[in-house]
C-alpha cells in the first residue's frame, strides 16, 4: 500500500492523517516454519509530521494458520501488534532512530508491514498455553489421548486400582 502524504507534509488543512487499509500478504516461512496467512492484514493508525519527518503509529491485525511446536496440530491464531515507524524524503538516520525513506512524499507500507510482521512473530507457536505435546516414540498427541489409557485399562481388568 502506497500512501501520498504531500498535503500533510505541507500542512495544507491537515496536521494528522488517519489511515486504515488491508494488505494482501503471501504465505511466509520463518526459520523453516510455514505460516499460512488466512486473510489480508488490517492496518490502522495515524500519521503525524513535523514538516520533514513523518511518524506512523498504529496497529496491525491478521489471522494465521500454522503447526503447534509441541503437538504438531494445525491451528489458527489471531496476531495483533503495534507499528511505530518514522519516514523521511532524505536518506537520513541518527543514533537513536532509523527511518524508512519516502519517495516523492509517498510512503510504501509493504516493507514496513513485512518487517514488523517478522519482528512480532512468536518465538514458538502453541495451539494452547497448556499444550502437552506428543509422545516422542509413538508420536501420540497427548492432548487427544493419554498414552497411559491402555495401561490403565489393563490394570483395571487384572484387578488393579
Amino acid at each position: 500500500m502506497i500512501i501520498n502524504i504531500s498535503d500533510l507534509l505541507k500542512g495544507i488543512n491537515v496536521d494528522t492523517m488517519d489511515i486504515s487499509f488491508y494488505e494482501d500478504i503471501d504465505n511466509i516461512t520463518i526459520c523453516g516454519k510455514n505460516i499460512k496467512i488466512l486473510e489480508p492484514m488490517k492496518v490502522t493508525g495515524k500519521i503525524t509530521t513535523d514538516g520533514k519527518i513523518a511518524s506512523f503509529s498504529g496497529q496491525a491485525n491478521l489471522t494465521i494458520q500454522t503447526e503447534c511446536d509441541r503437538c504438531v496440530s494445525v491451528f489458527e491464531e489471531n496476531l495483533t501488534f503495534d507499528i511505530n515507524e518514522k519516514f523521511t524524503n532524505d536518506s537520513y538516520s541518527d543514533d537513536e532512530n532509523e527511518y524508512y525513506q519516502m519517495i516523492d512524499n509517498k510512503i510504501d507500507f509493504t516493507p514496513v508491514i513485512m518487517h514488523n510482521l517478522h519482528m512480532n512473530m512468536p518465538m514458538k507457536f502453541l495451539c494452547s498455553s497448556d499444550c502437552k505435546g506428543i509422545v516422542t516414540n509413538c508420536e501420540t498427541n497427548i492432548n487427544e489421548c493419554s498414552p497411559f489409557a491402555k495401561l490403565k485399562e489393563t490394570f483395571k481388568t487384572q484387578g488393579g486400582r
